[in-house]
């Protein structure tokens, strides 16, 4: 009779433990990669948005202040990251040397608007790329009365590599398992002692 009291127990406690332990863990999961996804892609707009400020319209051309020196992960040759500019023709201004003859996508955007997508790197890697079109800062040279002249738009988009993000993940993903095989192996333990 205690046996069998003993294995009710445990076989309820087991019935109501693991699928509670799993709905937590998914939730977890689903919360934690949500917010790693959510903080690469804030991250990856404000970045669009400072490279940005390096472009700046002259009476006759484009002007790109920008030194690689400060931005080597787009002429890296191992995990590279990518840019590319345009102009309102659909033109390059410029191009990251990662690309290598390879084009970013070059999404139809409003002007000050931005996406973040998933984007296939031109390497294989997964990734996302981000993109704004915004109207880059005049020259001191472009008198005021000529700024409606100088308003063309641009076009830049950036794309980065998530396999940092996605092996974050999976080590989350990895201690919530073990913690929850853990803590269903004490709680049956517990029940059949």
């Amino acid at each position: 009779m205690t046996q069998s009291l003993r294995s009710t127990l445990t076989l309820s406690l087991a019935g109501v433990l693991i699928p509670l332990l799993l709905g937590l863990g998914f939730a977890i999961d689903a919360s934690v990669g949500a917010a790693l996804d959510h903080q690469f892609d804030e991250g990856l707009a404000a970045r669009v948005r400072d490279f940005a400020t390096v472009v700046e319209r002259e009476p006759d051309r484009y002007e790109l202040e920008y030194d690689y020196a400060t931005i080597p992960e787009y002429t890296a040759t191992e995990r590279p990251s990518y840019f590319e500019i345009w102009d309102s023709t659909g033109a390059a201004l410029a191009r990251s040397p990662s690309l290598q003859g390879v084009q970013l996508p070059r999404p139809e955007l409003a002007i000050d608007q931005h996406i973040v997508e998933d984007y296939l790197l031109p390497d294989g890697r997964p990734g996302r790329l981000a993109a704004l079109r915004f109207i880059p800062r005049l020259d001191e040279d472009i008198l005021p009365g000529d700024a409606h002249r100088y308003q063309d738009p641009v076009v830049i988009a950036m794309a980065h590599g998530t396999e940092d993000v996605l092996a974050t993940h999976r080590l989350v993903r990895g201690w919530l398992l073990l913690l929850c095989g853990t803590a269903v192996g004490l709680a049956l333990a517990g029940a059949m002692w």
